[in-house]
């Protein structure tokens, strides 16, 4: 129980890189299809968002027209572009650590229950697993809503364009940090759940075979 602990709290040092983590985990039936039933619904977002994309392209080459500076042009256009793929590449990310994380919540589910059938109380850790799995729903419905917004800029004069620009990419920011925020919330969740399985009494079957 030790290790599976050790294991679960070095996944959860670094968040950016716990994406990239691949797991050779099988997931559960139930959550095999909460996930598919989550990428679908990203997929579907993740398409509408680019269709608006493209026609909000086409009229941001219309409203650039009052600027004289081509240069300035093609940054804005290439600034547009930049804003919503870096929406689609992180709410894919956060999708990912979703994932990742529902996996090793089956490792604690599966560990929990071989507890119980030695005869320890896992109660405990039954109401943490049910709580991270509420809290990694929450977090997949904010990345999948989030996964379907488009940033754009309303164009007022060439010489407010960085106060133009710059509202977009702070609302970017400010919408990713609460799905980030979401999503580190069932991260702890599941590590709430691991840390009450391990502090649970060792089947005794288990600590024969320690000595």
């Amino acid at each position: 129980m030790r290790i599976l602990l050790i294991a679960l709290l070095t996944l959860f040092i670094a968040f950016p890189a716990f994406a990239q983590t691949e797991a050779p985990m099988q997931a559960s039936q139930p959550t095999k299809e909460a996930m598919e039933a989550a990428r679908k619904r990203f997929e579907e977002a993740k398409v509408g968002a680019r269709e608006r994309f493209q026609a909000k392209q086409a009229e941001l080459k219309k409203d650039v027209a009052v600027i004289r500076d081509t240069k300035k042009k093609e940054i804005l256009d290439r600034v547009y572009d930049s804003i919503n793929q870096l929406n689609e590449r992180l709410t894919k990310h956060y999708l990912d650590v979703l994932d990742n994380i529902s996996l090793i919540l089956d490792r604690v589910t599966e560990r929990a229950q071989k507890v119980s059938d030695s005869g320890v109380d896992v109660s405990s850790v039954t109401s943490q697993v049910d709580a991270a799995k509420t809290a990694i729903e929450t977090a997949r419905t904010s990345v999948v809503t989030q996964a379907g917004k488009t940033y754009e800029f309303a164009i007022t004069t060439e010489a407010n364009l960085r106060s133009d620009v710059g509202v977009a990419r702070n609302k970017l920011r400010t919408d990713l940090q609460a799905v980030r925020d979401q999503v580190r919330a069932a991260m702890q969740a599941v590590r709430t759940a691991a840390v009450t399985l391990a502090q649970l009494p060792r089947p005794s079957s288990e600590m024969e075979s320690d000595n």
